[in-house]
């Protein structure tokens, strides 16, 4: 089996870090993909409140294993107190995308939370406290 220090510090059995896909990415996808040993992703957009969340965060936790939550931080304009329902989500790891996660990180953490990052926020802004960065396209693996 693949080890890598991201699957052993979030407790996984395979390599496998689900897509949080706003939509299909509902809490008993993400529980299932857990359950299997990787890492389901709980998809949060524009079209999610906070009551989304915490829902569909529960779901994801009620099989007990290790689940994350992928944040449109756009999504939160309008949105009050999405973030804070993220946050107490129980989610092992956040990754954030579609803009400037730095004042997200310190908060994530907090809540016990790893912090993945995409794009060239992830690049130049986030190196530091940040688990992983993600890659799309033409330049994923570089």
């Amino acid at each position: 089996m693949i080890a890598t220090e991201l699957t052993r510090r979030l407790g996984l059995r395979l390599p496998i870090i689900g897509a949080p896909m706003a939509g299909p990415g509902l809490g008993a996808l993400t529980r299932a993909v857990s359950a299997a040993g990787g890492l389901g992703m709980l998809g949060v957009s524009n079209r999610s409140d906070a009551a989304f969340v915490r829902e569909e965060a529960a779901i994801a936790a009620a099989g007990g294993s290790p689940f994350g939550i992928g944040l449109q931080l756009w999504a939160m304009d309008g949105q009050p107190g999405l973030f804070d329902e993220v946050c107490a989500s129980g989610a092992a790891l956040v990754a954030v995308s579609f803009g400037d996660p730095v004042s997200y990180v310190r908060p994530l953490h907090e809540a016990g939370a790893l912090v993945a990052s995409q794009g060239e926020y992830g690049r130049r802004r986030s190196r530091r406290g940040r688990a992983c960065r993600r890659r799309r396209g033409d330049r994923a693996g570089r």
